[in-house]
């Protein structure tokens, strides 16, 4: 090898470096983990001390006692990045802004943010399994669907496939004899791969013969997690929440979609199209509502709220600040009059109808 060929690596070394450092510096200025800056996911933006993850208070919210004062009402959010959201300072996060609002109402209360990127149903089952008994919520309330879809659907389309453990999908690890080599990790663990990876993964999957819904398959597998979740929140001796799941566009203005946006969903989700997801979205909200019913169990229609108000997202999923606005304030006209009616059922040990007899 001569000079000049040495030369040239050694360029093309420091350019991609350069590539790898600008996008790693973008990746954790948005709370995400990076192979050479080493930070955290969450770490770059936790700007208030008042509040989590913390090693003894694993919850991104005001940090408050393991015990609850009598006569405050404590919430349990269980959602995905739309409730974590790293994007946003904490306070402007509706589990924040659902405490302030039920203060309005006169109710004494404290939110417990158990909302975790990547998580789905049984994600969260997990969690409140381990926390809930310690944390003892009064109500836990779900904000759940995107990646719940991405499950249900490479079970359906794809049995077997995606190497997921979790039992509700089946499957399991690769070949152990198939697993990369240590320079082929470190190439992995780059951001510039995973960047290069989801763009091709997104434009490969826009070409692939997408479906446009799930059928009743996928409904039935939902439902089933919806009644876990009810089913698990009861045995803690609290009130099971339902929301319906809101999305930045409809049918109505699905026309209206950006580029950016269904590259997005393609990047996480090879099987549906842009059309299947929002059959999808439909579908399965519809699940939430007829659960609640049957189930006697407040449920909270985020969908009509705010769903298809694209101006309140950032991209499909995700809420900007006047979108966690309004999802704190749809929450709370829910939950206030209930929580208050429970109240006086507490106080005079009867129903508030017979409270003035």
């Amino acid at each position: 090898m001569t000079l000049r060929h040495l030369r040239l690596i050694l360029w093309i070394g420091l350019y991609l470096l350069l590539i790898e450092l600008a996008l790693e510096w973008r990746a954790v200025r948005r709370g995400w983990e990076a192979m050479l800056l080493g930070v955290e996911a969450g770490e770059a933006t936790s700007y208030d001390e008042r509040f989590g993850p913390r090693e003894d208070f694993p919850f991104r919210s005001l940090v408050i006692p393991r015990r609850a004062e009598e006569g405050v009402s404590r919430f349990w959010l269980a959602s995905s990045s739309y409730g974590e959201d790293l994007q946003l300072e904490p306070h402007h996060l509706f589990a924040h802004l659902l405490g302030e609002r039920l203060s309005e109402h006169g109710i004494p209360n404290q939110v417990l943010n158990a909302s975790r990127s990547g998580y789905w149903i049984p994600s969260n089952l997990r969690e409140l399994r381990a926390e809930g008994p310690r944390w003892r919520p009064d109500a836990v309330i779900l904000y759940q669907m995107s990646n719940d879809i991405d499950k249900i659907s490479t079970a359906v389309l794809a049995p077997g496939g995606g190497g997921e453990s979790d039992p509700e999908i089946g499957g399991g690890g690769g070949d152990p004899s198939q697993e990369p080599d240590a320079i082929s990790r470190l190439v992995e663990q780059t951001t510039v791969f995973k960047h290069i990876k989801s763009q091709l993964t997104a434009r490969l999957s826009r070409a692939r013969l997408l479906v446009d819904e799930l059928g009743e398959e996928g409904d039935q597998r939902f439902e089933q997690l919806v009644w876990e979740f009810v089913t698990t929140v009861r045995e803690l001796d609290a009130q099971p929440v339902l929301c319906t799941f809101a999305t930045s566009h409809l049918h109505s203005n699905l026309d209206e979609l950006p580029l950016e946006y269904e590259l997005n969903l393609l990047r996480f989700n090879m099987h549906l199209s842009v059309e299947g997801w929002v059959n999808t979205v439909a579908r399965f909200n519809r699940v939430l509502r007829r659960v609640a019913e049957e189930a006697g169990v407040p449920l909270v229609d985020l969908a009509r709220e705010v769903g298809g108000q694209s101006q309140h997202f950032r991209d499909y999923l995700h809420l900007t600040a006047s979108g966690h606005q309004i999802v704190a304030g749809a929450i709370a006209d829910v939950l206030g009059p209930k929580v208050q009616v429970l109240q006086v059922e507490d106080r005079t040990g009867s129903d508030p109808a017979g409270a003035g007899q």
